[in-house]
């Protein structure tokens, strides 16, 4: 699967819970996102739910990442990822019941 973040395009892998990848900073996480290769690592064990949430989580990172904003800066933090991951769908509805969604895909047809 490929996702495009701002200009740039990531690849998301789905890796097993033990690849050398979902690790870091010698702790296994859900997931992990590479800036350099533009690739989000998933762990494939995941249930559909944490599949979804951790795979919003590290998009937010990467948002983040290529707005310009590293973690641990201003307010690109895992507090912040995590509260995003977690509501994104109610962000989403927030935007349709606003009408943004429909000016959004009428603005990007092309995309």
């Amino acid at each position: 699967m490929e996702v495009r973040i701002k200009d740039e395009i990531y690849s998301v892998i789905f890796v097993n819970h033990n690849d050398h990848n979902l690790f870091l900073n010698g702790d296994r996480c859900l997931g992990v996102s590479d800036y350099k290769i533009k690739t989000i690592f998933i762990d494939e064990s995941l249930d559909p739910y944490d599949i979804e949430t951790t795979l919003a989580h590290e998009l937010f990172h990467c948002l983040f990442y290529e707005s310009g904003i590293e973690l641990g800066y201003d307010f690109h933090s895992e507090s912040s990822v995590n509260f995003l991951g977690l509501n994104y769908l109610d962000i989403i509805k927030m935007f349709k019941d606003a009408g943004f969604i429909e000016v959004y895909e009428n603005l990007y047809k092309e995309f």
